[in-house]
């Protein structure tokens, strides 16, 4: 699952709630390239009775091509894989902006600027360049 904090629209709460709801006691969320939902996660599941498994979801390219792949039980404070999830964050985040840019040329509502700063709402999804 996704949540807000990457290309989903629930909170991480609503994602327990919604578990819960349907007898749902374990749980792993697949975030796309970060895993910045376990904080919340591992403070919330024992409110909602849940269980989870870590779980990422990485992107990766070869020769062109673009690859995801999902990791689970991982050690959430390896600096490799941090370094590697923010990196890609960043690529997402350059080719957001280089979208944008061609958008705009034409349609000239649209400026980098306005996406720089839009901040994205619960309920949209989570990433910048899911919403503009």
């Amino acid at each position: 699952m996704h949540s807000f904090n990457s290309s989903g629209s629930q909170t991480v709460e609503e994602i327990c709630k919604e578990a819960v709801s349907k007898n749902i006691k374990l749980i792993s969320l697949t975030e796309d390239d970060t895993i910045s939902s376990y904080k919340e996660l591992a403070t919330l599941a024992p409110k909602y009775g849940l269980n989870y498994i870590l779980g990422v979801e990485v992107s990766a390219s070869l020769e062109g091509s673009l690859f995801r792949f999902l990791a689970y039980d991982f050690d959430i404070n390896n600096t490799a894989l941090q370094e590697l999830l923010a990196s890609n964050t960043s690529v997402w985040e350059d080719l957001g902006v280089k979208v944008v840019h061609v958008y705009a040329k034409y349609h000239h509502e649209v400026s980098v600027e306005d996406y720089m700063k839009f901040e994205p709402k619960p309920g949209q999804g989570g990433f910048k360049h899911n919403n503009t």
